[in-house]
């Protein structure tokens, strides 16, 4: 198992959580990167300080349905 040639190796396993979320620096930076046609933010608190980065994010109210495909 991999615990098996851990511990062989001399390696130690660490248990850490992570949240999953990214950091705002990073999704920047992404969107920079990747330069999407439309951006619409989601799962977040503060949808709105996506617009001081990117005037024309779509800010949706929750629960809103939209078609991305034709």
């Amino acid at each position: 198992t991999f615990v098996t040639q851990l511990d062989a190796a001399g390696g130690q396993l660490l248990r850490r959580h992570a949240s999953g979320h990214a950091h705002p620096d990073d999704l920047r930076r992404f969107v920079e990167e990747t330069q999407p046609r439309s951006l619409i933010p989601v799962h977040t608190t503060s949808p709105e300080k996506w617009r001081r980065w990117w005037p024309e994010a779509a800010i949706l109210p929750d629960k809103s349905v939209i078609r991305i495909f034709r």
